[in-house]
């Protein structure tokens, strides 16, 4: 029987993904039999998911976006601008023709 200095290395070795395929194979097989083994890689599985940072959820947005970006040109301004732009582009394609 393994010490639980030994299980936690090893526990730690499977969280981790240090292990090849046989002692991932046998690693496996212990956590369906072995209760102190399955224990201790969930209290480090679950230790490790604590340090992971947590996602920022942005649950609503309280006033208008500002400053540069794809986002600052809307509304009337940025239908204003495409078609600027497209007129430049045809009288650019046409001039380029003839």
């Amino acid at each position: 029987m393994a010490g639980e200095g030994d299980r936690i290395a090893r526990a730690g070795d499977y969280v981790f993904g240090l292990m090849d395929e046989r002692e991932r194979a046998r690693a496996e097989r212990d956590l369906e039999i072995d209760p102190a083994f399955r224990d201790a890689v969930l209290r480090l599985a679950e230790r490790m998911r604590a340090l992971e940072p947590q996602p920022i959820v942005i649950n609503k947005i309280e006033r208008k976006p500002y400053g540069v970006g794809l986002h600052s040109l809307g509304g009337r301004l940025g239908l204003a601008i495409a078609l600027a732009l497209a007129a430049a582009f045809a009288l650019g394609y046409l001039a380029g023709t003839l």
